[in-house]
């Protein structure tokens, strides 16, 4: 009984210095627990025309977004987060499935286009 006891309270004390994921420092600098407020799906074409993340979504009852969680489906992007206009060959090439963008700046910057065909992402943002 003893050794169980033990082991449960080694194991709750491990899971006490484990992030949440809304603590999780995806941003650097941010120090507060990230709150979901707004979400939208953006999709992209190939040779159609950069897309940016839609600020009537994101810009709302006085909210900001520190973070935007996107969730790639259906293909590879290329995407800046400077303003600069992405091409189907120039560009940060995002084949991964999950991506972040951090901090208003870049958020409202952030543009993408896909590499060969339609892609979504399906976008979450965060305060």
């Amino acid at each position: 009984m003893r050794g169980r006891l033990g082991a449960i309270a080694l194991l709750f004390g491990i899971l006490l210095l484990c992030p949440t994921s809304g603590e999780a420092d995806f941003c650097p600098g941010h120090t507060q627990p990230y709150i979901p407020y707004a979400r939208e799906v953006v999709t992209a074409t190939s040779g159609g025309a950069a897309v940016p993340f839609t600020a009537s979504t994101y810009n709302v009852a006085s909210k900001s977004p520190a973070l935007a969680t996107v969730i790639v489906e259906g293909g590879t992007l290329r995407a800046w987060s400077s303003g600069a206009t992405p091409t189907t060959t120039v560009g940060q090439l995002i084949n991964t499935n999950t991506f972040w963008v951090c901090g208003y700046d870049a958020i409202v910057a952030f543009r993408a286009i896909a590499v060969t065909t339609t892609t979504t992402m399906t976008v979450e943002y965060s305060r």
